[in-house]
């Protein structure tokens, strides 16, 4: 077979269409500094030149924006605890993220320290538990007397067990990225709250990543009442559509500390369950006030793009969960609705401002 001889000059033009990295965009070096090591990112695409005049880069909240501090970059690869001695001196409860000043809608990094983690139990288990180890016959007899109310009241619920020294180990490195989900009715674009939810985040990636969404139904919609921008939801996840499968994982149960309200995306958890959250998702399209939301489901992101698409597959036509059975929950749509791809691609480190629901909707369609 004879070979073709590519000339110099072609292949210098051959390069000249390569993609080139994207300017200014931040990476992590590693996935994690451990204690007392360096915290290591780099920025792609700028010239050593640039860095000689000066190349400013940001530590900032990851709801807001606000910087927390702000320092020169020496290099393009940098110790950001170097720039930001506040890594080093007093680390940080939640994460926060890493930016160019100047370009601050590219990717930037996300820092999220390593505290030793809170435990959560049920509520009930975890009373029995306390009762037997500090041998309180009275409050083990309290219990046992409880009435059927109280009992799946303490059954459904969560207790948080801290730690007794939180211990601080160091940093984990993130790119920072935004979710894409094509629904069978237009995309929606989800920003991950590592500062609220880092573990849940991670697990919800990592399973966008996989491919574990794609091609799976939409099986539960509750509509928002008619006129009310509060209550709702939309909820996937669940390979079969019957609302009792997952990805066979279990996600621990992080404590909750973003409001819900439209557009906010949490993972489901049986209620009383704490470490029961396996891949299935819910999109609140308003603020929780049953706190149906709080008590089976941690929330992770906040919606970016999408609205429009959230809201109208908030008016499909829903039947009875349990066909021929009235007494059944009214919340499974009626016409197909899939999540035909799930994807991650590069974004903003700052989530950005909710979006406000547009109109209230119609009501659903009754059949």
């Amino acid at each position: 077979m004879k070979r073709r001889r590519i000339i110099p000059g072609v292949l210098a033009t051959l390069a000249s269409f390569a993609p080139a990295a994207d300017a200014g965009a931040m990476k992590p070096e590693r996935g994690y500094a451990l204690l007392g090591r360096p915290v290591d990112v780099r920025v792609e695409g700028m010239e050593p030149s640039e860095f000689d005049r000066g190349v400013r880069v940001e530590l900032v909240r990851l709801d807001s924006g606000a910087v927390v501090e702000s320092g020169a970059a020496p290099g393009a690869c940098f110790d950001a605890a170097e720039v930001f001695p506040l890594l080093r001196l007093n680390p940080p409860a939640t994460a926060l993220g890493v930016r160019l000043a100047e370009q601050r809608e590219d990717p930037g990094v996300v820092l999220v320290p390593m505290w030793s983690a809170a435990r959560h139990e049920n509520a009930l288990s975890h009373a029995f538990r306390t009762a037997n180890r500090a041998n309180d016959r009275r409050g083990m007899d309290a219990l046992l007397r409880l009435n059927g109310i109280a009992l799946d009241s303490l059954e459904r619920s969560v207790v948080t067990v801290e730690p007794n020294e939180p211990v601080f180990s160091g940093y984990r490195l993130l790119e920072s990225k935004r979710v894409v989900v094509r629904t069978s009715l237009g995309e929606v674009v989800f920003a991950p709250r590592y500062d609220a939810a880092p573990a849940t985040c991670a697990a919800f990636i990592r399973l966008v990543e996989s491919g574990f969404y794609d091609g799976s139904p939409i099986h539960r919609v509750v509509p928002r009442p008619e006129g009310d921008s509060g209550g709702g939801l939309i909820q996937a996840g669940d390979p079969t559509g019957s609302g009792q499968g997952g990805s066979g994982e279990r996600v621990p149960m992080e404590s909750p500390v973003l409001a819900h309200g439209f557009g906010v995306i949490s993972l489901a958890r049986v209620p009383g369950d704490p470490d029961s959250a396996s891949g299935q998702f819910v999109i609140a399209l308003g603020p929780d006030r049953d706190g149906t939301l709080k008590e089976g489901s941690t929330p992770f992101g906040v919606l970016v793009s999408g609205a429009p698409v959230l809201s109208e597959l908030s008016t499909v036509a829903v039947g009875h969960r349990r066909a021929g059975d009235p007494r059944s929950p009214k919340d499974r749509p009626i016409a197909s609705l899939k999540i035909e791809k799930a994807w991650t691609e590069p974004g903003p480190v700052v989530s950005g401002s909710d979006p406000a629901p547009p109109a209230a909707p119609a009501p659903p369609v009754e059949r």
